[in-house]
C-alpha cells in the first residue's frame, strides 16, 4: 500500500473525524497530511486510532535519541466497513 512515515496526531482527529479516531496519540509530522488525504481520497479509516488503549500498547516506533515512543503503523480499512471493526 505504501510507506508514510507518518504520526496522525490529534490535530489530525478533529478535521478529519471520519477517517481519524479520537484515540491518535502523536502530534502531527510533515508526512500526517498525506496519510489522511490518501485515506479520505480511498475511503478508508484508520481502524488503530479509534480504540482506547494504554499508550504502550499503541506506539510500535521509539525516537532513538529522544526515547519518545511514537505510532507509526496503522491499519487502514474501507470505510463501509467501519462498524464492523472491533477492538
Amino acid at each position: 500500500m505504501g510507506y508514510f512515515n507518518a504520526r496522525v496526531g490529534l490535530e489530525q482527529a478533529s478535521s478529519a473525524q471520519s477517517t481519524v479516531g479520537k484515540h491518535a496519540v502523536d502530534t502531527q509530522n510533515q508526512n500526517d497530511r498525506r496519510l489522511v488525504d490518501f485515506c479520505v481520497f480511498n475511503g478508508f479509516v484508520i481502524t488503530n486510532t479509534f480504540f482506547s488503549h494504554k499508550r504502550v500498547h499503541q506506539t510500535t516506533w521509539m525516537h532513538p535519541k529522544t526515547k519518545q515512543w511514537h505510532m507509526l503503523d496503522y491499519v487502514l480499512a474501507n470505510r463501509k466497513f467501519r462498524n464492523s471493526i472491533h477492538d
